[in-house]
């Protein structure tokens, strides 16, 4: 009998040492590019090595291949590296760049990141693609931060309310307008330009001081 228990124990240690080992180093992230549509590059990303820290800023590493799925060779691209901590809050930015890859073709090589915490997810962004790519790149998309003064303003984007200031939103090139709103204020308006060369991630701090109403002028939050 004390062979038989032996035996059923062994695989029962060796189920948590993986569960474990899974746990500290978890799988590869694989991400292609683009999102809808036809497929042109998936993206590997290895697991995300520290390599050294300053202050309260480190520094990854990790092993990184690149998928030509496209049927054309890709001459040359340039890709930024987003890096996010599990609130969803970008921590990090590296740049990818693609050179000569045929169509098939998988080229490896190792990105090097800094962050300001251990990522918890990742997504790429193009910065520069070859005008053969043009087609089947989705619309260009950056994030602005709105904000006002005082905070807790109710924002809209072109007429669609995105939430209360300070917040977060993805706008695409072209003309925009962002209106704000709250209780004993008057509103405010601030329309902005997204230009073709403006990169992903650019922060646009739209701080406004918003009028603050009164009882005598006007008796509401809006005169």
């Amino acid at each position: 009998m004390r062979k038989v228990y032996e035996l059923i124990l062994l695989p029962t240690s060796l189920l948590i040492v993986v569960v474990a080992s899974y746990a500290k180093d978890p799988p590869t992230q694989v991400i292609v590019w683009p999102e809808q549509g036809a497929p042109v590059i998936r993206f590997t990303f290895g697991k995300f090595k520290e390599v050294g820290t300053l202050g309260s800023e480190r520094t990854y590493v990790t092993d990184t291949t690149a998928e030509n799925l496209w049927t054309k060779p890709i001459p040359s691209a340039n890709f930024a590296l987003y890096l996010f901590d599990k609130n969803k809050v970008r921590i990090g930015e590296a740049t990818i760049t693609l050179s000569n890859v045929a169509p098939g073709e998988t080229v490896k090589f190792q990105t090097t990141i800094a962050s300001s915490g251990p990522p918890a997810s990742l997504s790429v962004a193009p910065r520069y693609l070859p005008k053969e790519l043009g087609p089947v790149a989705p619309p260009k998309v950056i994030s602005i931060t709105v904000n006002t003064v005082p905070q807790g303003a109710i924002a809209k984007l072109d007429g669609v309310e995105v939430g209360t200031t300070p917040k977060i939103v993805q706008v695409a090139v072209g003309k925009h307008l962002l209106e704000f709103g709250r209780e004993g204020f008057n509103p405010g308006k601030f329309p902005f330009e997204i230009g073709p060369d403006d990169t992903s991630g650019e922060v646009l701090a739209s701080n406004l001081v918003l009028p603050l109403t009164t009882q005598s002028n006007c008796g509401t939050a809006a005169c």
